[in-house]
């Protein structure tokens, strides 16, 4: 069977394309795991260093001061509700503590949330967790501190109560 001057130009110019693809593929897989990596590694030493809130700042002299100010944790609201009730309340903000009750709360643009958490002082109510010492009390919690709730919403209204399961500071 003879080959045609078209057929072998056909077959050369698809094996040049197979080399052309092959290629394109080495180069680009690396570039997009090293593009990746970058992103998750810059993602990762903004939160453990707070550079990011810095490094956004033009640098002037109130700028400079604000970057050697210590860094605040940027707080991430976050709420679920799940319909039996339970609810997770993360970094929300203390607002103030009376007797065995916590009020926290949250905002988002122009919208202000508050819950009362209610803290069970017996030995099988709230558990209280640091995640450096790990352990915790109720009197490490101050005004002004972010804390993240686990627990049950009892009552509803403006201000819902929650029976605090789980607080960690």
């Amino acid at each position: 069977m003879k080959r045609s001057f078209a057929d072998s130009k056909r077959q050369k110019v698809s094996k040049n394309q197979k080399v052309v693809l092959i290629v394109t593929i080495l180069i680009a897989a690396p570039l997009a795991v090293f593009l990746f990596l970058h992103q998750v590694g810059s993602r990762s030493l903004s939160r453990q260093s707070g550079a990011s809130a810095a490094a956004n700042i033009p640098t002037t002299n109130v700028a400079i001061a604000a970057a050697t100010s210590p860094a605040e944790k940027v707080p991430i609201y976050e709420v679920h509700i799940a319909n039996n009730g339970i609810i997770l309340l993360r970094d929300a903000r203390v607002i103030s503590i009376i007797g065995n009750d916590i009020r926290v709360g949250m905002k988002w643009d122009r919208a202000d949330f508050s819950w009362r958490v209610r803290i069970s002082p017996s030995s099988i109510g709230t558990a209280f967790v640091e995640p450096k010492n790990g352990k915790a009390g109720f009197e490490d919690i101050q005004v002004g501190d972010l804390i993240t709730v686990t627990g049950k919403i009892t009552s509803s209204g403006a201000e819902p109560i929650i029976d605090a399961q789980f607080v960690r500071l």
